[in-house]
């Protein structure tokens, strides 16, 4: 509170005292009634006003004031001599730079007072008309009485003039105004309580400035004990406070202490009682009503009763929309906190509509480098995860990455979530500057929160079907993991199963295996009941899978003559090697390949094995309707002769990773292969021969690779031609052939629109759109896809048939 000029403007709020009001009214009557005719003297009077005028302003300046409000009539009277001028500054003094002047229009004979010889003021000689009808109407007080109010205020002197009932009042800036008798009888009485209460006012001040600065430094209990002292001091001088409103905000404040001591019973009387007091005194429609409102709705969230919370937060949101406006800080405050509250009821829809109101208002009030902005739209970016919009999840991520990064800095945790979801949420890899340089930083850091960023940035490159940059990546995080968090934190264990299953999808069956044992030893290095004694057997399960997977390999080269023995293609020696890419055509040795490659070029066309290919499935049988077709076309062969049919298999793939199959025709048994004729597929026969190599490479000419897999081999379609029947003994006497099978334009293009998809920066894009045949990069990519389920579509049936 402060003791200065501005009581005289609030003193008319005082009125709600009905006490003070009473007393008031009983001392202006007092001055009103008492009336003593043998002191109406003029001379009296002038005494009075010499006084007055010896410590106010200069004449002039008064008389023109006194004009403007009384007129003419009220220069009466102003003389200034200089018998009475001392005795003037004796009489009218200061009382914390407030000081009265009361003066009343007249007539010459009417009186003013005198000082008594305490140096307090003595009122016996005020007299004031009044008329008969208010004499009737109000009663009086005893001058003992008056007398007694005035003596206990020996610091306040007042001068009062009888002027039509007015007083004009002088503050300490010079100020002037105009009150009635009724006003400032108010303010004598207010300013008696409070001037006596001065020392109390200054012990509940420091008690609650004692409190706050506790809570600031998050010591509640001693904010608690100050508080309740302040509450204390207030309730021994009901004066400090008339309206209750200081009583109200300890109240609150204490209130918010005790939520922070998880004490909500105490907490939440607190708050009920400065409600209570804020109502009476403020109105039902005053703001700070639903601040309490909005901290008694977080009590109960706190406390478990979300339900109650949220009907607490609606009538906070609602009052704060109605009084404050959609854009008020308090109101997207509660709006961000009655959504969050939404989220946890399970209702959705509504928590989605006051976020994606309230981020667009925060947007203009505080822009996109506020917190509170930030934390919202991250509020709603998570939100949108949970309802499965991913795009609009991502999309608002990448608005607030970069100012996260300013804002809260990279080690922030809204910084890593939104970072976090925008990875989870992205189905394209090709990363704005800003995004590449948060997660190299993440990469280059020690940090396990920001390494933990980066784990989630290997499962999405797995997830995606980039495997290659996932198995590079979990290698380094593997290394620093062993440093930064050991050899036994579920993280470290985390990233070596992850470098296991990226090797494994890249079909890296040795390194596979490898990094499979390196886990099951770490594993048994830790005490009996660590968590990773769990990923032990399944280790060894996928262990010996793998090696399962070895051996089906090695036999189905062995069976389909991969290993067989010949001449090199190249010089004709009798060593040989397999060629690294299509493993079809033999040379001698690395260097023997490197100087033919233009020669070997139009058989070295990428693919995979049945047993190496993810995508293809065999069943040990054929429908009857296309049997019947094979036994129809094998009857054309040669009508004097019966035919017979030992085996026969239906070949299918899964459309969405169909790539390439490879495959040997037997050289010992006669083969009849039926293409179905819906199927988007291409295929070409290749013989083993060197001399067809040779005629093949004499007409490459100085083409690219893929014109000369274009014009070399002869790519045919099931509606060019539907079959193919071979009879090695008759035909082909004891050389090779082989089947090439790749995915139709309209798949091929299906697969590289995918793998476009996933990242296509950096010339990948045009390098993938401009292929005719799928290359080793692209089948990589097809075989390591996880897919769901399997779709099955038969595009091939082979018969094995001999002459009966």
């Amino acid at each position: 509170m402060s003791f200065n000029a501005s009581k005289f403007q609030k003193a008319s709020y005082v009125s709600e005292e009905h006490s003070l009001a009473q007393k008031a009214r009983k001392l202006r009557d007092s001055w009103s009634l008492r009336r003593n005719s043998g002191s109406d003297s003029t001379g009296s009077r002038g005494k009075l006003v010499q006084g007055v005028q010896a410590t106010e302003a200069p004449v002039s300046r008064r008389q023109s004031f006194l004009q403007r409000i009384f007129g003419r009539a009220s220069s009466k009277g102003l003389s200034r001599t200089t018998s009475s001028s001392n005795r003037g500054r004796r009489l009218i003094k200061r009382v914390n730079t407030v000081r009265f002047s009361f003066t009343q229009k007249g007539s010459k004979n009417e009186s003013g007072s005198s000082q008594d010889s305490e140096g307090s003021l003595n009122c016996k000689e005020i007299i004031k008309p009044v008329q008969q009808k208010r004499e009737a109407s109000h009663g009086t007080v005893s001058e003992a009485e008056y007398m007694s109010l005035l003596r206990g205020s020996q610091n306040m002197f007042v001068h009062v003039q009888h002027l039509s009932g007015g007083a004009v009042v002088h503050d300490a800036s010079g100020r002037q105004r105009l009150l009635q008798m009724d006003e400032v009888a108010r303010v004598f009485l207010q300013l008696k309580n409070e001037l006596s209460a001065a020392t109390t006012y200054s012990k509940a001040l420091m008690a609650r400035f004692g409190a706050e600065t506790a809570s600031k430094q998050g010591n509640s209990n001693a904010a608690v004990v100050e508080y309740h002292e302040a509450l204390r001091i207030l309730e021994s001088a009901p004066a400090l406070d008339s309206d209750r409103l200081s009583r109200a905000s300890i109240l609150h404040s204490m209130g918010q202490s005790y939520h922070d001591l998880d004490m909500p019973t105490e907490s939440g009387s607190c708050y009920l009682e400065a409600l209570g007091l804020y109502k009476r005194s403020l109105g039902r429609d005053h703001p700070t009503n639903f601040t309490v409102l909005h901290d008694l709705g977080a009590l109960f969230e706190k406390d478990g009763y979300a339900t109650e919370a949220a009907a607490l937060y609606e009538r906070s949101f609602a009052g704060r929309l109605k009084t404050l406006g959609q854009h008020a800080p308090e109101t997207l405050s509660s709006m961000q906190d009655l959504a969050s509250l939404k989220v946890s009821l399970g209702d959705m829809e509504s928590a989605l509509l006051l976020l994606e109101r309230a981020v667009p208002a925060l947007d203009t009030v505080f822009g996109l480098q506020n917190e509170t902005t930030l934390n919202a739209m991250n509020k709603l970016s998570l939100l949108y995860q949970k309802l499965g919009l991913d795009e609009q999840s991502r999309l608002i991520c990448g608005r607030i990455i970069p100012h996260c990064r300013t804002t809260f800095g990279l080690t922030n945790p809204v910084t890593r979530d939104a970072v976090l979801r925008y990875i989870q949420s992205s189905e394209n890899f090709d990363f704005p500057p800003e995004i590449t340089d948060v997660l190299d930083q993440y990469q280059n850091s020690r940090d396990p929160e920001a390494l933990r960023v980066v784990h989630r940035l290997g499962r999405s490159f797995m997830d995606a079907g980039l495997n290659r940059d996932a198995a590079a990546l979990f290698e380094t995080l593997f290394e620093d993991l062993l440093v930064v968090k050991g050899p036994e934190a579920p993280e470290t264990f985390d990233a070596l199963s992850a470098l296991c299953v990226s090797r494994e999808h890249l079909d890296f069956v040795d390194k596979a295996i490898l990094a499979y044992q390196q886990l099951v030893q770490m594993a048994y290095s830790t005490p009996d009941d660590h968590h990773s004694r769990k990923r032990i057997g399944y280790a060894q399960k996928r262990i010996g899978e793998l090696n399962q997977r070895r051996e089906v390999l090695a036999t189905e080269r062995k069976d389909w003559g991969l290993h067989e023995s010949g001449k090199c293609e190249h010089c004709r020696c009798s060593t040989k090697i397999l060629c690294n890419t299509c493993k079809i055509s033999h040379f001698c040795s690395e260097l023997c390949h490197k100087s033919s490659l233009q020669t070997h070029r139009p058989h070295c066309i990428p693919s995979v094995s049945l047993r190496e290919s993810k995508s293809l499935a065999v069943k040990p049988r054929c429908p009857a309707s296309v049997q019947d077709q094979a036994l129809s076309k094998l009857y054309q062969l040669n009508r004097t002769r019966s035919t017979g049919i030992t085996a026969s298999y239906t070949f299918s793939f899964d459309p969405r990773n169909f790539t390439t199959f490879r495959m040997k025709l037997s050289s010992t048994t006669n083969t009849l292969i039926i293409f179905s004729l819906d199927s988007d597929i291409q295929f070409a026969t290749l013989d083993c021969s060197s001399s067809s190599t040779r005629s093949s490479a004499s007409t490459s000419g100085s083409s690219t690779p893929e014109s000369e897999h274009r014009d070399l081999v002869q790519w045919l379609t099931p509606q060019r031609q539907e079959t193919i029947c071979y009879a090695p003994s008759e035909a082909f006497g004891s050389q090779g052939k082989y089947l090439l099978v790749t995915p139709g334009k309209g798949m091929l293009k299906s697969t590289v629109d995918q793998r476009v998809k996933v990242r296509g920066a950096n010339g990948e894009k045009e390098h993938f759109r401009s292929l005719a045949l799928p290359d080793n990069e692209l089948i990589e990519y097809a075989q390591g896809l996880l897919l769901s389920g399997y779709l099955e579509e038969a595009f091939m049936y082979v018969f094995e048939w001999d002459w009966r």
